[in-house]
């Protein structure tokens, strides 16, 4: 990355309307949050999860920047070189390659993309490389990491500014590799970039519908928009695709690539399962991959994360992994986080966190728990303000039919009232029992009831968060971290046995 560099270079390429001063004007950095924005920089103004920049102009304005980059027509342009252009995230993306000096040359880098399990299948893949000793960074929206630096995420991939910056750190920290979660459906609202990579792979659930107005795959033409071969080059170095998804199949065939490998539960596929067995604290796997077959144990319960693992397999194979060091990265991997992720303090019964907020993701996780627990099955879980009313019926009706003992608590309530939200999820638990729920809209006070009722061999699932860290409440977000309550009452309830007493309540009794 170079200390100076001039708007005109950074938007080399870009058709645009210059409007109040010259493109020589020298750019310290590029900006699209304008909370960001300081003298000296570029601002990016385009519509997103966070609003429309545009209304934010005169605020970047304020705080320094130099040029503005936006695609709206401006009633009155600001005093500052203003740049309009078609679309300001494209061109946000191509800046900040020309900026950051491409740092995605010296990677190889593996655009993952798909429905809902690409976030777990990026984490995976990036885990599975690092203990196969390939050193690689992540740019998700579970977590950014490189190295030693890990930054927790809240469920958003990065722009592609934000990518290039991570991908500078990768190349400084030594990474030889970068995994990028891509989503697709931007393409379908017009407003995607595509990610430059070396390796394309194609995950299952392509076609699943959103809740947000789009699809959360998108379809087969939106996922390969989504990636391309980097610059200079006509194919792929390879493609993985799920081979028993229809749509990521389809994807697979659809694109140019030196080798394809095909992953799945198919014997027709080049990496495929032969055997799984669940187990109380994971599973055991037989992969059959070129080469030859790998038995081996890992601490993941999560169906769709199984299915993706394999996946994760599939890249390794498309990297030339040998395989006595796939097997012993295999054995290695964790969990994803929040993804049915235990929580062991060396407790007589099972503990899990989950981020399902939909009535599908609930009951798979609970249908897994109670496949491979043997006592009661008790759910601590609630529904937010992003949920419907029905939405909210059904989680109780769900909850009601699959769990032994359910506490309905609050969720992301916002501005609405947690004990309303309880209310609408219970009346659907209603609908199925009488009996075995209760609402206890303090969600840290809910985690610790839960802890108390349990018994030797039950299973405790805390749904809705997974490995967020926070709540937001009014118009505030305030820290909160599922695992780090568990481990709370977890350590209390174990100094009150040690002082005699059988639970928080008792002590309070006495």
């Amino acid at each position: 990355m170079r200390t100076q560099i001039s708007l005109r270079e950074i938007l080399d390429g870009t058709p645009a309307r210059t409007f109040g001063g010259a493109l020589d004007v020298p750019v310290a950095d590029l900006q699209y949050d304008v909370r960001k924005v300081r003298r000296g920089s570029a601002f990016f103004a385009f519509s997103g999860s966070a609003g429309d920049g545009h209304n934010h102009i005169t605020t970047a304005l304020e705080q320094g920047a130099v040029a503005i980059v936006y695609e709206r027509p401006l009633f009155r342009p600001p005093r500052v070189v203003a740049v309009r252009v078609r679309d300001s995230r494209m061109a946000m993306a191509r800046a900040a390659e020309i900026f950051y000096g491409h740092p995605e040359r010296q990677l190889t880098v593996i655009g993952v993309t798909g429905g809902e399990a690409r976030s777990s299948a990026a984490y995976l893949v990036r885990r599975l490389l690092q203990n196969a000793g390939i050193e690689s960074g992540l740019v998700g929206s579970i977590v950014d990491e490189y190295g030693e630096r890990a930054i927790p995420k809240f469920g958003v991939v990065p722009e592609a500014v934000d990518a290039q910056r991570l991908m500078v750190g990768m190349v400084r920290s030594g990474c030889a590799a970068c995994v990028v979660e891509v989503r697709p459906w931007n393409v379908v609202a017009q407003n995607s970039v595509t990610t430059r990579c070396d390796i394309a792979a194609f995950v299952h659930g392509m076609g699943q519908a959103d809740g947000v107005g789009t699809q959360r795959g998108g379809t087969s033409e939106s996922c390969v928009l989504g990636l391309a071969p980097k610059d200079g080059q006509k194919r792929f170095t390879a493609v993985v695709c799920d081979y028993d998804d229809a749509m990521a199949a389809a994807c697979g065939r659809s694109v140019r690539a030196n080798r394809v490998v095909t992953c799945g539960t198919s014997p027709a596929a080049a990496v495929h399962v032969q055997e799984c067995w669940l187990h109380s604290d994971g599973a055991r796997l037989r992969l059959k991959v070129p080469g030859g077959l790998i038995s081996v144990a890992v601490p993941i319960l999560h169906r769709d994360d199984l299915r993706v693992l394999v996946g994760a397999v599939g890249v390794a194979v498309a990297l030339d992994v040998p395989l006595c060091a796939l097997r012993d990265a295999l054995e290695d991997m964790t969990a994803v986080p929040g993804h049915l992720e235990a929580v062991d303090c060396g407790q007589p019964f099972r503990v899990f966190v989950d981020s399902a907020r939909r009535k599908t993701g609930l009951s798979k996780a609970l249908a897994v728990l109670r496949q491979t627990g043997r006592g009661r099955l008790l759910l601590v879980f609630g529904a937010g303000v992003d949920h419907t009313h029905d939405e909210r019926v059904e989680l109780g009706e769900v909850a009601a039919r699959l769990v032994d003992h359910a506490i309905v608590t609050a969720d992301n309530p916002c501005c609405e009232s947690p004990e309303a939200i309880a209310s609408e999820v219970v009346s659907g638990m209603r609908r199925i029992k009488a009996g075995g729920f209760e609402i206890e809209c303090d969600r840290r006070a809910a985690i610790a009831k839960a802890m108390n009722m349990a018994k030797r061999g039950d299973t405790i699932l805390i749904a809705g968060k997974g490995h967020l860290t926070c709540q937001k409440v009014n118009h505030a977000i305030v820290p909160f971290d599922d695992r780090v309550y568990v481990r709370e009452s977890l350590e209390m309830a174990e100094d009150l046995e040690r002082a005699g007493y059988r639970n928080e309540l008792e002590l309070i009794n006495r």
